[in-house]
């Protein structure tokens, strides 16, 4: 007999997310452990990965235009920081529009001289704050007002044959959860 359940909240969808689905995408369906050549793996939603290295097409393309961003991927790498740094180069013009760039991650010292290149282009718009909790396991960003889930690092990047992201979600129904992880032992800021 399955339990009552009484104190159920709904929360009333806004009308400009109420037809909104969110997307799962899949980079591969012929996951093999190891290092794969991106020759070698086969790429379901075409449309949505650079075939080249790998990444998520629809994020880089949402990151290039949005102007808040954040990013919790605890191990987020120089690979990833280089493609950051020259999206950041590339719309210098866009840097009195930009609002704020939040770095959630763990391996702050051995990115460090990424992370400040990208604080001189920003100033005060970048902050990084450095992940010290193993409780925080999957990656997630937000560009603007949409959330980002990642099977793998931030931006879609893998080292093996499958992996998946979803998109589309609305932010604002996690911003509380942000302003924790900010305020709470999970995380210090480092710059």
């Amino acid at each position: 007999m399955k339990p009552q359940i009484n104190n159920v909240i709904q929360v009333p969808i806004p009308e400009k997310f109420a037809n909104k689905e969110p997307k799962l995408y899949f980079l591969s369906a012929n996951y093999e452990s190891g290092k794969r050549d991106s020759k070698d793996i086969e790429i379901v939603n075409g449309c949505c990965f650079d075939r080249n290295d790998l990444y998520s097409s629809i994020f880089w393309n949402n990151f290039e235009k949005a102007e808040y961003i954040i990013i919790i991927d605890k191990f987020f790498i120089n690979e990833d920081l280089d493609k950051v740094i020259k999206i950041m180069q590339k719309n210098k013009n866009k840097i009195p529009t930009f609002k704020m760039f939040k770095l959630y991650t763990e391996n702050v010292d051995n990115i460090k001289n990424s992370l400040n290149e990208i604080k001189r282009i920003l100033a005060d718009k970048f902050a990084v704050f450095e992940i010290k909790h193993k409780y925080i396991h999957d990656r997630f960003a937000i560009l603007d007002n949409e959330l980002f889930h990642f099977g793998c690092t931030v931006g879609g990047k893998t080292s093996e044959g499958f992996s998946a992201f979803s998109c589309g979600w609305d932010a604002n129904k996690i911003s509380m959860l942000i302003k924790q992880i900010e305020n709470s032992k999970f995380s210090e800021r480092t710059l």
